[in-house]
C-alpha cells in the first residue's frame, strides 16, 4: 500500500444514526460482551450486513466491501487489532470505491484508535464518529479485559441456596427459561470451562454464534483455572464461561477472576448450611443487571462494569 501525503477526514457527531444503531443491536444480540457488526449503505439503503465476534477473522465484511457497490460503511466498533485495523480496512474500501466510514465514538483511553488514526493514509474517505453510552458500551467488555487485565471477560455459573451453600444447578432444570439463558451465554461466548462432572457434555461438538467450534476446558482448582485465563488470553479470545459450585466460584471472585455472574437461588424447601458464605453481600460493588423468578427462587444476572 502506497502512502499519500494528506490524513483521512475524521467528524465527530452527536446523533447516533439508525444504521449505526442497527450493527450495534445486530452485534449485541450475537454477543452482548464480545460481539461486532457491519453495514453496507448504498443511497442510505441497506445493501449487505453482517456480524461475528472478536478474535475471529473478518474476511466476510472485507469480501463484501469490495464485492457490493456500496458508498457507506457502518462499524459497530472502532478498528482494533482484535477485530480490524483501520490500516487493514482502508485498501479494501478504497478498492470499493466507498467514500464514508461511521463508526463509534468510544470515550475510553484503552481503546487504540487514535493511535491507528495518527497512521493512516489519505484514501479519499471521511470517518464520521458518533458517541457511545449506556448499554451500548457493554459488547466492547471483552475485548476491554482482555487488553487491560490480560484475561477474558468471565461470566461464571453457579447455585446455591438461601444459606449461601452449594447447590445442584440441575435442581432448576425444569424452570421455564433458566437453562436456555446459560445455554445463550455459552453459546455467545469463546470458550467454557468447568470442573463439575458432565457440565460441558451438553455443548460437545457445537459451534458458538460467530459459527466458531465451542472451546470446551475442564479445571481442577484455582491455579488450573489461571492457566486456562492465560491461555485463552494468548489466543486473543475475549469471553469465557465456566460451570462451577458455589464454593468455586466465591474463590475465583475474592480473586478478581469474574467479571459477571449468573447466580440461581432455591429461597423455598432449602436446607440450612453451615458454609460461612455469603453470596449476596460478598458483592459489593457489583449491579443486577436482570432477575428472573423461579418457582423456588431466582435466577439473578450480576456484573462489575470494568468502566
Amino acid at each position: 500500500m502506497t502512502a499519500q501525503a494528506h490524513h483521512a477526514q475524521h467528524t465527530q457527531h452527536s446523533a447516533l444514526p439508525g444504521e449505526l444503531l442497527f450493527t450495534l443491536d445486530k452485534a449485541q444480540h450475537l454477543s452482548r460482551r464480545s460481539g461486532w457488526a457491519w453495514s453496507l449503505t448504498r443511497n442510505n439503503r441497506r445493501i449487505g450486513s453482517g456480524s461475528g465476534m472478536f478474535g475471529y477473522p473478518v474476511s466476510s465484511l472485507l469480501h463484501a466491501a469490495v464485492q457490493e457497490q456500496a458508498d457507506a460503511l457502518y462499524l459497530s466498533t472502532p478498528p482494533h487489532d482484535g477485530f480490524i485495523t483501520l490500516g487493514e480496512l482502508l485498501p479494501s474500501l478504497k478498492a470499493a470505491n466507498i467514500r464514508e466510514l461511521n463508526i463509534p465514538s468510544i470515550n475510553c483511553p484503552w481503546w487504540v484508535f487514535g493511535q491507528q488514526q495518527k497512521q493512516a493514509s489519505d484514501h479519499g474517505i471521511t470517518i464520521n464518529r458518533f458517541p457511545v453510552k449506556d448499554i451500548g458500551n457493554q459488547i466492547y467488555y471483552g475485548p476491554y479485559t482482555l487488553a487491560t487485565q490480560g484475561r477474558p471477560w468471565v461470566v461464571a455459573v453457579c447455585a446455591t441456596t438461601l444459606g449461601g451453600g452449594d447447590h445442584p444447578l440441575a435442581t432448576f432444570d425444569g424452570e421455564f427459561g433458566h437453562n436456555q439463558r446459560i445455554r445463550q451465554r455459552v453459546l455467545s461466548s469463546h470458550a467454557l470451562a468447568s470442573d463439575l462432572a458432565d457440565a460441558t457434555q451438553a455443548y460437545a461438538g457445537l459451534r458458538n454464534a460467530a459459527g466458531s467450534e465451542l472451546s470446551l476446558q475442564q479445571f481442577d482448582g484455582a491455579e488450573a483455572f489461571a492457566r486456562l485465563l492465560l491461555q485463552q488470553a494468548q489466543m486473543q479470545l475475549p469471553t469465557l464461561v465456566v460451570i462451577t459450585n458455589q464454593s468455586r466460584c466465591q474463590q475465583l471472585i475474592q480473586r478478581g477472576w469474574v467479571d459477571e455472574l449468573l447466580l440461581s437461588c432455591q429461597l423455598i424447601d432449602s436446607q440450612p448450611s453451615h458454609q460461612a458464605l455469603a453470596p449476596l453481600t460478598s458483592l459489593s460493588g457489583w449491579q443486577m443487571s436482570d432477575c428472573h423468578l423461579l418457582s423456588n427462587g431466582v435466577q439473578l444476572e450480576l456484573l462489575r462494569k470494568p468502566y
